[in-house]
């Protein structure tokens, strides 16, 4: 077979006028199971895919993609880096992205010697000798491979025919092949029409083909289809693209570990974790197995009484563990007596000793940062709390610069005059502070009559559409729950809080599952003759919330806290 990856034809290899080919294929990722795409759409035709924020995401030296995942959970996918064997992110970019090579089908293999990686429309092959993408012949690897006949039976494909090119130049050769399309004229206009149509098709491998229903053009690195009957991807008429990438990887010519998606957990998202000084040996358990994944840390070491009195003192061992791995640690200061402390925030010279107790907290130049988590106010009391947080803000800039300053504030779907999360000015208290940080739990709590999760998924995405109208996204940071609660349904409320690993031998005794419409686990179990309902947050069901929260253009995301959640979170 013609191969242009020789090296008497890499000039040939590497002409690449993409922006043109990014313009042609217009018809993107159509037809069955994205086999597809059209050079002459029908009026209804799809429009081209497009990078999502709902769908895909940065990481570091790259980007991940879960729009070819197939059938694996949400969060699955395959990430497109750069790296020192071979960069493929910028090369991904360079040749026109998501518009022209389609979403990524494959994570990286050895294929032939090479490193490559497959899309939906082309499969990449990193050619060290030159410093750029190949793009490889894959029809010619079904010949390799023994799998004409597959590809004829089961994608209307031709058989590559046996030409007699000996003793002609390259030139000839290519002449000789192109003549194949001179009686098709609308398979010969769609061949031609994506710019460096030589590097970009390769060349034809056979005459084209009538199967009655199809005529079918087989080249190196696609196949062409004019259907002469309506399909539910084409029109009568109408020619089609095939994906090559997508065509090998049904094919099974790309090897199966190659083709399993990864899982794509927390990679890109920016992790903070909540280290609490009540529980320090379970918390600190938990930190010290969590921090080479966390980004930033924040340990709830202080609480604020309405006198301005903190009590409470540092951990130096977490001080050590969060600047032996260079994360940011900041220190949590809690209210006491809710009610009280609105009264002291209404009065200028209480709210001052408020101002400078917080402060004092920032006096360790270990601490980057100070974390405010005001709650139970009276809802009256929304202005006086804006008011202490501008004065901490500006304290903080004015004696502690480089610092920054995060407030914990409750969840909410509306407005509200009254309740729990009623005394927070979303849009003032962010203009303060450097980090928003949405306790985005509540919906169901101890205290509920009714047992349900504390953060469903249909009411996170409320919280989460009625924040990034008020707030911000570069400063929000979304905390998301770690803990079980476990309510008798013999005794009422209030129910438990639980660990994870409190569970655990729970599960081998109850009815439990996941339960999709709402992003949680539910565990029912009988003991001592009394029924319980627990619902309890593992790996699966956080990282459907963080997906969630990339749905809002969102990357930074909390736990609370650390000693409550499922340890496999923190696998790779």
């Amino acid at each position: 077979m013609i191969r242009l990856a020789n090296s008497r034809r890499q000039d040939v290899m590497v002409r690449t006028v993409y922006a043109a080919f990014l313009l042609a294929l217009v018809g993107a990722v159509a037809a069955p199971a994205g086999a597809y795409h059209s050079v002459s759409p029908a009026p209804d035709a799809q429009a081209s895919p497009s990078f999502s924020a709902q769908e895909d995401w940065d990481i570091p030296n790259g980007h991940f993609f879960t729009q070819a995942r197939g059938n694996a959970p949400p969060g699955w996918g395959y990430s497109v880096t750069d790296d020192v064997v071979a960069p493929f992110w910028s090369e991904f970019r360079r040749l026109g992205g998501v518009q022209a090579v389609g979403y990524p089908v494959s994570r990286r293999f050895v294929w032939n010697g090479f490193v490559v990686q497959a899309f939906q429309k082309a499969v990449f092959q990193w050619r060290p000798e030159v410093g750029r993408v190949y793009f490889v012949n894959v029809f010619d690897e079904f010949t390799n491979l023994g799998k004409d006949g597959w590809l004829e039976v089961v994608r209307s494909t031709p058989r590559p025919a046996q030409f007699n090119e000996q003793g002609l130049s390259w030139d000839q050769i290519i002449t000789q092949r192109l003549r194949l399309l001179d009686d098709y004229p609308a398979i010969r206009a769609a061949y031609f029409g994506v710019g460096d149509w030589l590097n970009l098709n390769g060349l034809p491998m056979a005459p084209v083909k009538d199967y009655g229903n199809v005529r079918v053009l087989r080249a190196q690195r696609v196949i062409i289809q004019q259907w002469l009957v309506d399909v539910p991807w084409a029109r009568a008429g109408q020619v089609v693209f095939a994906n090559g990438g997508d065509v090998a990887k049904e094919a099974g010519i790309i090897p199966q570990a190659a083709t399993q998606p990864e899982d794509g957990g927390l990679v890109g998202s920016e992790l903070w974790g909540y280290y609490v000084a009540y529980d320090h040996t379970r918390s600190y358990e938990s930190l010290s197995r969590a921090i080479p994944r966390l980004d930033h840390v924040v340990a709830y070491f202080y609480h604020l009484s309405p006198n301005g009195e903190v009590t409470g003192s540092a951990r130096p061992e977490v001080i050590r563990l969060a600047a032996a791995y260079g994360r940011p640690l900041h220190v949590m200061v809690k209210n006491q007596a809710d009610v009280e402390f609105g009264w002291a925030l209404a009065d200028p010279a209480r709210r001052g000793r408020l101002v400078e107790a917080v402060l004092s907290l920032l006096s360790d130049p270990a601490v980057q940062g100070l974390h405010l988590d005001i709650e139970g106010i009276p809802a009256e009391s929304r202005d006086d709390l804006t008011r202490f947080v501008a004065e901490v803000a500006a304290g903080l800039r004015t004696r502690y610069p480089g610092r920054v300053l995060s407030q914990a504030v409750p969840a909410r779907t509306r407005d509200l005059a009254s309740g729990w999360a009623a005394p927070y000015d979303y849009t003032r208290l962010a203009a303060q502070v450097d980090y928003f940080v949405l306790m985005a739990y509540g919906f169901r709590t101890e205290a509920s009559t009714t047992p349900g999760p504390t953060t469903p998924t249909d009411w996170l995405a409320q919280v989460l559409a009625y924040t990034v109208a008020r707030v911000p996204r570069e400063k929000l940071v979304v905390s998301l729950p770690w803990w079980a609660t476990d309510w008798n349904l013999a005794a009422g409320p209030p129910a438990a809080s639980r660990r994870y690993t409190d569970l655990l031998p729970l599960l081998t005794i109850g009815e439990t599952g996941y339960i999709p419409e709402v992003g949680a686990n539910r565990l029912r179990y009988t003991q001592s003759g009394q029924a319980h309902e627990v619902w309890f947050e593992d790996r699966r069901s956080f990282l459907a919330k963080v997906e969630l929260v990339r749905r809002y253009g969102l990357n930074r995301v909390a736990g609370w806290r650390l000693g409550h959640e499922d340890p496999a979170i923190w696998q790779p």
